[in-house]
């Protein structure tokens, strides 16, 4: 009602006629009854209060006119930058929660409620990541003391409120295409889902017509790679606020730590199914492993990559340059070792990762308790980088792991890759049952081509800075 519709006799003793004391008491009710609802489930689950406080604090943020910048994550989820601009915002967006995360959802344009299909996806994504966050916890903040550093102004207040941890599903694959297309500037050909250090969420898509069980288990280890690189982002003691920091040093030792870990953790295995079924991570991935075996049997059982090199790796411009000097050191075409390098990278890194977790030596763990340490050291901030070309954190890998000389390098790689180039690379796709489907039951060698012959006089390696953005999984061995 608008104050003019109110006679002036009642406003004369400032009172409400009856009929609007009626649709205000009316009104009251609903929003009593409302709140009786939501102080149920957050009574039951301790998390529906903070969700709902998550949702008005999103609203608040999108929910307006003015001028969408997605490079500089403002108003990326407006109606206006959904290009649903007559719709209003409540229309656009519903959410969900599984604690500590929110799930900001777009609605199918004319629908109101979210379909059963989508909803059983939901619910196994909710199983997935609170295993996932549980995991982080129990391997990370917990033993090295985190604390949460992001949002960057209201880090202490966001970990004492619980303020959960945002996850984007667009409706469908063009509408994320088009999402990193304008955030990023350039197109992520292929791309499930990743962290956007900006946004601060991670950003996905939901595809309920998706019935392969190789394509399923992918889509799966994305969204936990992807949500591993948001956890760590925000409780990594160094972590990145702007673009402007990331293309002046690197938060991470390398991109080893990085991505080799961040891919070592998205190897899974499940037991059951929606949200009943349970995960373990850091198991073997095998999509990564066939990628290091195909690359490695190209290179006449020769890695592109040694733990040292990966070591030396903090940019993607970085993993370019290492593998052409390596190519060089192995006589093979250093253009196509450059053009390479980065996608060679990311499974070579995964098998460190791995080897240096699960390899044993008379039934005691080698590497595991080192590894941690150095990673430790990474998460904590003991190791801090002044700029991409900053070797230090090489020497504090040498003192962890006692490595004082080229040939104790060269005995770690020989364990390293007599361990990895043992393991068999399995179908990850399983049928309701747990059976592998396919009647190879393994998974054939992945398309990078073999290096053309080099040739005399051809070119430098890529010498222009990238910085590793975290979350942005760059499969190129699957291009």
């Amino acid at each position: 009602y608008f104050n003019y519709e109110v006679e002036q006799t009642y406003r004369d003793v400032g009172l409400f006629p009856p009929d609007i004391v009626t649709k205000l008491e009316e009104m009251q009710g609903v929003a009593e009854s409302n709140w009786q609802v939501l102080k149920a489930k957050d009574d039951a689950d301790g998390f529906a209060l903070k969700a709902r406080k998550a949702w008005i604090r999103f609203k608040a943020s999108q929910d307006s006119k003015a001028k969408v910048d997605r490079k500089k994550g403002k108003r990326s989820f407006s109606p206006t930058a959904m290009e649903r601009g007559s719709e209003p915002f409540d229309k656009i967006w519903t959410y969900t929660y599984w604690k500590p995360f929110i799930v900001f959802v777009e609605r199918e344009i004319g629908q109101d409620d979210l379909d059963e299909d989508f909803m059983e996806t939901l619910e196994s994504k909710a199983a997935l990541l609170k295993h996932e966050y549980d995991w982080f916890n129990e391997k990370l903040i917990q033993p090295f003391n985190l604390q949460r550093q992001k949002p960057q102004y209201n880090a202490k207040q966001a970990e004492e409120e619980g303020w959960p941890l945002e996850i984007i599903v667009l409706k469908d694959s063009a509408t994320f295409e088009q999402f990193v297309l304008d955030s990023m500037g350039q197109p992520m050909p292929g791309a499930r889902a990743f962290y956007s250090p900006l946004e601060e969420r991670v950003m996905t898509f939901d595809d309920t017509s998706t019935t392969n069980a190789d394509t399923l288990w992918f889509n799966e280890s994305v969204l936990i790679h992807e949500t591993f690189h948001m956890l760590s982002d925000f409780y990594h003691a160094d972590p990145m606020f702007d673009m402007e920091m990331l293309q002046q040093r690197p938060s991470y030792t390398s991109i080893l730590v990085q991505e080799g870990l961040t891919d070592s953790v998205s190897g899974f295995t499940r037991e059951g199914l929606g949200g009943k079924a349970t995960y373990e991570f850091l198991e073997l991935n095998h999509l990564r492993l066939r990628s290091f075996k195909n690359i490695y049997e190209i290179l006449d059982s020769r890695p592109l990559f040694r733990i040292r090199d990966m070591l030396e790796v903090r940019s993607y411009g970085q993993a370019n340059q290492v593998a052409f000097k390596r190519a060089q050191e192995l006589k093979v075409n250093p253009m196509w070792a450059a053009q390479n390098g980065v996608g060679i990278f990311y499974p070579t890194a995964c098998q460190a990762s791995y080897f240096f977790h699960h390899y044993k030596k008379n039934g005691k763990y080698v590497y595991r308790d080192k590894w941690w340490k150095f990673i430790g050291m990474d998460y904590k901030g003991e190791i801090t980088l002044t700029s991409y070309n900053d070797n230090s954190a090489i020497a504090e890998f040498k003192k962890v792991f006692e490595i004082d000389s080229d040939e104790d390098f060269d005995k770690l790689d020989k364990e390293w890759l007599d361990y990895i180039i043992a393991l068999k690379p399995e179908d990850v796709g399983k049928d309701g049952n747990g059976e592998v489907e396919g009647p190879s039951k393994t998974i054939q060698p992945g398309p990078i081509a073999p290096p053309p012959a080099p040739e005399p006089g051809h070119g430098k390696a890529h010498d222009a800075q990238k910085a590793a953005i975290p979350g942005r999984d760059e499969d190129k061995e699957a291009a």
